[in-house]
């Protein structure tokens, strides 16, 4: 899915705010028929909540059975593909979905809480009860904070709140995580993809084409493509960019900073290089985008 409506559309009870989805999916009120093919999942960060029934899912081409006390926390992260999803009966669950665009923009460049973004390592794990409810008092919390009000600080407050679950997220995984898989236990277009996102992020604001990454992982530029179209829908070149504009988005954020410096800052030649292709992605100009988006999301 490319987009947060897409993924939305799944679910009855859910509420969308400052790109992330929060919903409560329970088999009786579930709105999408599971033999349905699911469009490639991109720039989404999903987490499942189990806490009764089973919820059988297929990521990468690995399908999991989930229930309250195995695999009760499945954390999807970019660029997995979800090709089946099966809900069984008195399923209910919590489900957060956060955008890729909303988690670098709140989280201001941090990069523990970013880190698991990219990690392709598990996408099951299966929490203590205790732990399971932490996370659910912080879901909870979202959803206080949902839509609560207008105001800057109401922004502010909700996307400090939606942090602060990702990092506990983070926090409860971490030990997974510092156990890779072996070679056999993962695709090698997983990982060429998780490695081609780590180049994009120390590489991006210093190389944009896509014969620079293809070359670094020693395969075509062709099979790149392919590979990001598998995991994001979306070209090679259009992947590089979207990185590009998720980084000026933060750095446009940041008034110290002139449009000439946050070009430097890219890889620019120019502010006005910049510009062409920050208004070719966004629609609007580095000025436009200042302007409208003036309070820093994170108070530093």
């Amino acid at each position: 899915m490319s987009k947060l409506e897409d993924f939305s559309r799944l679910f009855a009870d859910k509420h969308i705010e400052q790109g992330t989805l929060q919903a409560e999916v329970r088999f009786s009120n579930y709105a999408w028929n599971s033999q349905e093919a699911f469009k490639p999942v991109s720039d989404l960060m999903i987490v499942f909540i189990i806490l009764k029934g089973s919820l059988q899912i297929n990521i990468d081409g690995q399908t999991q059975t989930c229930t309250n006390k195995t695999n009760n926390l499945i954390d999807i992260k970019p660029f997995n593909r979800i090709e089946a999803l099966q809900i069984g009966k008195g399923m209910h669950a919590y489900v957060m979905a956060i955008s890729r665009s909303f988690m670098d923009a709140a989280a201001h460049g941090n990069r523990p809480v970013l880190r698991a973004m990219h990690q392709f390592s598990s996408n099951f794990y299966s929490l203590k009860r205790t732990e399971i409810d932490i996370l659910l008092t912080y879901f909870k919390l979202i959803q206080q904070n949902t839509r609560s009000g207008e105001s800057a600080l109401d922004k502010i407050i909700f996307q400090h709140t939606v942090l602060l679950f990702h990092a506990k997220v983070i926090k409860m995984t971490e030990a997974y995580l510092k156990t890779p898989l072996k070679p056999q236990e993962i695709s090698r277009s997983t990982l060429l993809c998780n490695r081609f996102f780590a180049l994009l992020e120390t590489q991006a604001t210093k190389e944009h084409e896509v014969s620079f990454y293809a070359r670094k992982l020693s395969i075509s530029t062709h099979y790149l493509t392919r590979i990001c179209q598998r995991y994001t829908g979306k070209s090679a070149n259009q992947t590089i960019a979207d990185m590009l504009v998720t980084k000026a988005s933060v750095f446009l954020r940041k008034p110290e900073l002139s449009i000439q410096q946050v070009a430097d800052q890219l890889g620019f030649s120019d502010a006005s290089t910049f510009g062409k292709f920050f208004r070719r992605h966004t629609g609007k100009t580095p000025t436009e985008y200042r302007n409208e988006n003036s309070i820093p999301l994170i108070i530093e």
